[in-house]
């Protein structure tokens, strides 16, 4: 067992499209599904602070013998609107313990991606996040499962390319799956199955707006009609989509304070995200 206190940087991710699979194991259920990985990460420390209240997070430390033990949890991008950070805890719960205590990591990662599942939390978030070690691009959920036993393939994006987060509001992922209807998931599969025939990146940012349009995501998700047609009207603009409450949209990185001012003009709550991260890192000390 290492003394002191370990920290472990985890990206974010926004899934673009998903299908639920359910297959009777935890560990192999999840979501078949598209997201891009984002930044700034978050920073899970163990060693100080408290003792967990997030589910997940406290379920990883039940599983992996540590129920008592306290984390310092510091996260830049805000919880319950669709950036997967109950996900970014759970992992870097879950590898903080297993690094303290010399358990594999791919038992840990099963664990962070169990209690997602078993929280309500999230279903391919984990998997997505931690078989992504570059932390970057967008990451097609091709088999559903633990990172061990899942598969993913990853597409990288033009170094031309800037992305933005538009927050809406808050809906955690068990009022998401409450509305998530069997339309949904077939017109889901039908969009996943095209991005396979052709995985680029062109490909992926036209099937996730056209996905968006189709279902009226914006509408549904705010109630606003008028956000569409403000959203694709962004300066730069190549693509958009939403997750909960949260529209990420890609723009020319020449054109990003252009569509800044823009939508902040329109009264919209607008952040610049990281399209490059560090991956997952760990650190001794810094609690």
């Amino acid at each position: 067992m290492k003394n002191g206190c370990i920290c472990v940087s985890v990206p974010h991710h926004v899934t673009a499209f998903f299908i639920p699979r359910y297959t009777g194991e935890l560990k192999t259920s999840g979501s078949y599904g598209v997201g891009v990985i984002v930044g700034p990460e978050g920073k899970v420390c163990l060693g100080k602070g408290e003792e967990p209240t997030m589910d997940p997070l406290r379920e990883v430390s039940n599983e992996l013998g540590m129920s008592k033990c306290k984390f310092t949890l510091k996260d830049p991008l805000p919880h319950s609107v669709g950036y997967a950070s109950s996900a970014v805890m759970a992992i870097g719960g879950s590898l903080a313990i297993a690094y303290k205590n010399n358990i594999p990591f791919d038992r840990a990662l099963e664990i962070a991606h169990i209690s997602e599942i078993k929280s309500k939390t999230g279903l391919g978030d984990v998997q997505a996040i931690a078989s992504n070690p570059l932390g970057e691009g967008i990451v097609i959920r091709i088999k559903p499962g633990a990172p061990h036993l899942g598969l993913t393939e990853t597409i990288f994006m033009p170094g031309t390319v800037s992305i933005l987060g538009i927050d809406l509001g808050k809906m955690n992922t068990r009022e998401l799956l409450s509305v998530y209807d069997i339309k949904e998931a077939i017109e889901a599969r039908d969009f996943l199955n095209k991005l396979l025939d052709e995985p680029t990146f062109e490909r992926f940012i036209f099937l996730a707006t056209e996905f968006t349009k189709k279902l009226s995501l914006l509408r549904r998700t705010t109630g606003n009609d008028n956000l569409e047609s403000i959203i694709s009207s962004t300066p730069g603009i190549i693509g958009y989509y939403v997750k909960k409450k949260v529209v990420i949209i890609f723009v020319e990185r020449d054109r990003v304070r252009d569509a800044i001012d823009y939508i902040s003009k329109n009264k919209l709550k607008i952040r610049i995200l990281e399209r490059r991260t560090d991956g997952i890192k760990f650190r001794e000390g810094g609690c």
